[in-house]
C-alpha cells in the first residue's frame, strides 16, 4: 500500500506540474522501503535535478508525500513520553 501510493505520486508530481518539471533532470524513481524507526519509515527515491534545485524538488517532494499520507490516513509515528508528578 505504502509503495504504491509513493509511486502514484511520483509521476503526478513529474508530469502535471510545470513549475517543477524544468529542474527535473531524472524523474525521482521509488527504489524499496529501507527502514522503519521509532518515529520513521525511511523510504529511497532517488532522481536528478539541475544543479542547486534538489532542496527545492526534495521538499516539494516531501510535502506532497505528506499531503497524500494524510490523505490515505498514514500516520508517521513519533515518540510520546507520559510523565506523572508525585504527590508530595
Amino acid at each position: 500500500m505504502l509503495s504504491n501510493i509513493i509511486r502514484n505520486i511520483t509521476p503526478w508530481f513529474l508530469a502535471e506540474d510545470q513549475a517543477w518539471k524544468e529542474y527535473i533532470l531524472k524523474a525521482p524513481q521509488f527504489l524499496r522501503i529501507d527502514d522503519f524507526g521509532d518515529s520513521a519509515i525511511i523510504i529511497k527515491i532517488l532522481g536528478e535535478t539541475k544543479p542547486l534545485k534538489q532542496w527545492d524538488v526534495t521538499g516539494e517532494l516531501r510535502k506532497r508525500l505528506k499531503i497524500a499520507f494524510d490523505r490515505e490516513g498514514i500516520e508517521i509515528p513519533f515518540p510520546q513520553r507520559v510523565i506523572r508528578q508525585a504527590k508530595l
